[in-house]
């Protein structure tokens, strides 16, 4: 079960920074 929760909050925090960046704009990924 702890693994699976860290799975979930590290997709999460990658979700957030990815929409984050198409928000502002700013897309480091498509340089």
């Amino acid at each position: 079960m702890l693994m699976r929760a860290r799975v979930v909050v590290q997709g999460a925090t990658v979700a957030l920074m990815v929409g984050t960046a198409y928000y502002y704009g700013d897309n480091p990924w498509k340089s």
